[in-house]
C-alpha cells in the first residue's frame, strides 16, 4: 500500500486532469474561464496544504481529502449538468440578480453593540454556476466554499431539477433560494437580521405560549415542540428563516415568484399542512407572500393589453388568492404591519444594491403587448416591427416575460391555442424570448465597451 499522503498527491493530479476535460466547453453565454480559475485556485491551495501535511495528521489528511472530494464532485455535477446543450437564458439572467443580492455595499455599515460605528465587512465577491439534479427537491443554491480564505470568489452553484429544466416559469422558486445564499454571508445576515427578528417577534414563533395556541388544518401543535425550549428555538428560527426567504423571494422576482410557489407546492408537497422542524405549514407561506402582494398593489391587475389580458390577470389572481378557511390559521399567525414592514425593509436591502433589483411592475412596457405574443403561440420578446419594416427592441426586464406567461395560462382563447398553451409550451416560448433578450443585452454591452 501507499501512503495516505502519497494517494492524496496523486488524486490532486487525477482531479487536475478531470477539471482539464471538464471545462473543453464554454458552460453558458458567458464561457467557463471564471469557474476554472476558482477551481484552479482550490486544487492549487489544497495540494500545498497535503504537501506540506506531516504524514501522521491523520485528522487533517481527512480534512483535505473531504475538500478535494467535494471539489471533484462539483467538476462531476456541472459536467453532467452540461452534457446536451441548452438554453439557460432564464437561469442566468437570475444569476445576475443573484450576484448583486449577495455583494456588501458600503450601506450595509451597522453600528456595534455599544453604539460606536462600525466598519465596512467585505465578503467575497460571489460567483454562480447552474446545475443540474433529480427530483422535485432539487431546487437550492449551494455555497461550495469549505476552505475559508481560498480563492477570490465564492463559488456557488444554482441546481434546478432535471425535468424542469425547460420550466422557466417554475424557476423563479429561486428567488427563495437566493435569500439563503445572501444569509450565508455572516456580514449580509447581520443587515437582514431586523426583518429576521420582526417576523419571530411579530408572529406566533415569538413564545412557546402563542404557538402552542394554534390549530393547522385540525392538528394542534405537538407539545413536543412547545415542551423542549431548545427545540422550540430552533423551529421558530428555521420557519422565520423560510417565510423571510420567500418574501425576498417575491420582491426580486415579483408575482412570478407567488404563482410558481402555489403551483409547485399545491403539486408537489404531501406534509402542507403538517409541522416539520425545518419548514413551516405551506399555508403560512402563501398567507404571508398574498400579504405581501396585497400590500405592493400587485393584486390588482393592470389597464392594459385588452379586455382578454385584463380578465386572465383577473383570473390568475383569483385562483393564486383562494385560501380555503378550513386550510389553517395561517391568517392569525401574523401580526398587522409585520409582513408589510419585513417587505418594505427587503425592498431597502435590494435598492441599495442596485435601483432595478427589487421587482416594480412595468411603467413603459405593456405587458399586455407580451400576453398577445403568447397568445399567438410566439416568444414575447418585444420586438416590434414599424410601418417600414425596421425592427425595434424594448428593453423588457425578463421577469416581465415570466410574469407574462402566467398571465397567459389563464386567457380564454379558441379550443386550439387553449389546448397548445401548457405550462411547458409557454415556459418554452418565454425560455425563447429570454434567449433573444440576453443576446441583445450581450450586444448593448459590447456596444457600450466598444465606444469606451
Amino acid at each position: 500500500m501507499i501512503e495516505p499522503k502519497q494517494f492524496l498527491l496523486a488524486e490532486c493530479s487525477n482531479v487536475e486532469d478531470q477539471l482539464a476535460k471538464t471545462l473543453r466547453f464554454d458552460y453558458g453565454p458567458e464561457g467557463a474561464s471564471a469557474f476554472h480559475l476558482q477551481c484552479k485556485d482550490r486544487l492549487t491551495t489544497l495540494r500545498s496544504h497535503i504537501a506540506n501535511a506531516k504524514p501522521t495528521n491523520a485528522r487533517l489528511l481527512r480534512d483535505h481529502a473531504y475538500r478535494l472530494s467535494l471539489l471533484s464532485e462539483l467538476l462531476s455535477a456541472l459536467e453532467r449538468a452540461h452534457i446536451g446543450e441548452y438554453p439557460w437564458s432564464a437561469l442566468y439572467a437570475l444569476r445576475r440578480h443573484a450576484t448583486a443580492a449577495c455583494t456588501t455595499v458600503p450601506e450595509d455599515i451597522l453600528p456595534k453593540t455599544d453604539g460606536t460605528p462600525g466598519r465596512m465587512v467585505r465578503e467575497k465577491r460571489p460567483e454562480f454556476f447552474v446545475l443540474l439534479d433529480g427530483g422535485f427537491g432539487a431546487y437550492e443554491i449551494r455555497n461550495w466554499d469549505e476552505q475559508p480564505g481560498v480563492g477570490s470568489a465564492s463559488l456557488h452553484t444554482i441546481t434546478v431539477p432535471s425535468s424542469l429544466r425547460h420550466q422557466a416559469l417554475i424557476h423563479t422558486l429561486l428567488g427563495h433560494e437566493v435569500c439563503h445564499a445572501v444569509l450565508g454571508y455572516p456580514s449580509l445576515f447581520r443587515v437582514l437580521n431586523k426583518e429576521h427578528r420582526t417576523l419571530r417577534e411579530g408572529s406566533a414563533l415569538r413564545a412557546e405560549k402563542a404557538f402552542s395556541a394554534l390549530n393547522i388544518n385540525g392538528i394542534p401543535s405537538p407539545r413536543s415542540i412547545t415542551s423542549d425550549k431548545g427545540r422550540f428555538e430552533n423551529v421558530s428560527f428555521a420557519w422565520a428563516t423560510e417565510i423571510l426567504c420567500d418574501l425576498f423571494g417575491l420582491r426580486l422576482m415579483g408575482p412570478a415568484y407567488f404563482f410558481a410557489l402555489r403551483t409547485f407546492f399545491e403539486g408537489i408537497s404531501c406534509e402542507s399542512d403538517g409541522y416539520r422542524d425545518l419548514h413551516p405549514p405551506d399555508a403560512w407561506r402563501f398567507e404571508a407572500v398574498a400579504r405581501a402582494c396585497r400590500h405592493l398593489g400587485w393584486t390588482t391587475p393592470s389597464k392594459q393589453g385588452g379586455s382578454i389580458v385584463r380578465h386572465a390577470e383577473k383570473e390568475l389572481w383569483r385562483h393564486s388568492l383562494a385560501f380555503s378557511e378550513t386550510r389553517s390559521s395561517a391568517n392569525l399567525v401574523f401580526q398587522t404591519g409585520v409582513i408589510e414592514e419585513v417587505v418594505d425593509g427587503i425592498a431597502d436591502y435590494l435598492s441599495r444594491r442596485g435601483p432595478d433589483l427589487p421587482y416594480k411592475p412595468p411603467s413603459d412596457v405593456d405587458v399586455g403587448s407580451l400576453v398577445n405574443d403568447l397568445l399567438q403561440l410566439r416568444p414575447p420578446t418585444g420586438c416590434r416591427i414599424d410601418t417600414r419594416g425596421s425592427s425595434h427592441w424594448l428593453d423588457i426586464d425578463y421577469r416581465h416575460i415570466l410574469h407574462a406567461g402566467w398571465i397567459a395560462l389563464h386567457a380564454k382563447c379558441k379550443p386550439e391555442i387553449k389546448d397548445r398553451l401548457t405550462l411547458t409550451n409557454v415556459s418554452r416560448l418565454c425560455e425563447q424570448a429570454i434567449v433573444h433578450r440576453e443576446a441583445w443585452y450581450h450586444m448593448e454591452s459590447e456596444k457600450a465597451a466598444e465606444t469606451k
